[in-house]
């Protein structure tokens, strides 16, 4: 047979090979599938906080709201407490009726978690706030409950001289708030020096008297008002 012929019926089944693009798209999905099982099992092993039976950290950490009637800017102390527990979460903070400050909570509780790498299976978070009158603070608050949770996870403390206005994600993402000028000035006219907001806020005023810094993620919040 010649050889031109034989070459073209060899040809004909000739196993088809696989293009780069169905290679990358392949080595893609196994990427995707690994991370994903690499992540879960960071999580899962994740090291737990202990405290001894009685033992308690707790930080405080100054926010800032708004009056409901007279629209003013109000501050409070916002204290986070770790107790030994279940990971129980109780919530303390008003408005009470306001679905969006328990998730913020929920939310604050995660990220500080992601952030130290630290699992609070086996411990009770208390948030509570204490204010002259009843305020707003809701989702705005959030930011703050997670860097004074991390703070005492870390055993370290908040600046007395700053407050935190800014609401937070369970990846630790930092959002803005409404009524911003009101808070800031708030803060200011109460002594205050360091006032931190979201790196997307928008309406945020010049104001002397005070330093406004702004946050990407729960990181860089902690790295501002964590000593």
């Amino acid at each position: 047979m010649p050889r031109k012929k034989l070459m073209d019926r060899l040809s004909v089944h000739r196993p088809k090979l696989p293009s780069v693009k169905g290679l990358l798209a392949a080595a893609f999905l196994i990427g995707l599938c690994l991370g994903a099982a690499l992540a879960s099992g960071w999580y899962a092993s994740r090291p737990p906080l202990e405290l001894a039976e009685g033992e308690v950290y707790a930080r405080p950490i100054a926010v800032v709201g708004v009056l409901k009637d007279s629209r003013e800017g109000k501050l409070a102390k916002l204290t986070v407490e770790l107790r030994s527990g279940r990971g129980r979460m109780l919530i303390a903070v008003p408005p009470y009726e306001n679905e969006d400050t328990q998730r913020s909570a929920i939310a604050a509780k995660r990220a500080a978690e992601q952030l130290t790498g630290l699992d609070l299976a086996l411990v009770d978070v208390v948030f509570s706030m204490q204010a002259d009158v009843e305020f707003i603070a809701g989702p705005s608050a959030g930011g703050a409950m997670a860097a004074a949770l991390v703070a005492a996870m870390e055993n370290k403390w908040v600046r007395e001289d700053a407050v935190v206005s800014a609401t937070i994600d369970e990846l630790g993402r930092l959002g803005p708030v409404g009524d911003i000028e009101l808070k800031i000035r708030a803060a200011r006219d109460a002594g205050f020096k360091l006032f931190i907001v979201a790196a997307n806020q928008s309406g945020v005023p010049t104001m002397a008297g005070i330093e406004i810094k702004r946050a990407r993620n729960l990181r860089e919040l902690v790295g501002l008002v964590l000593i």
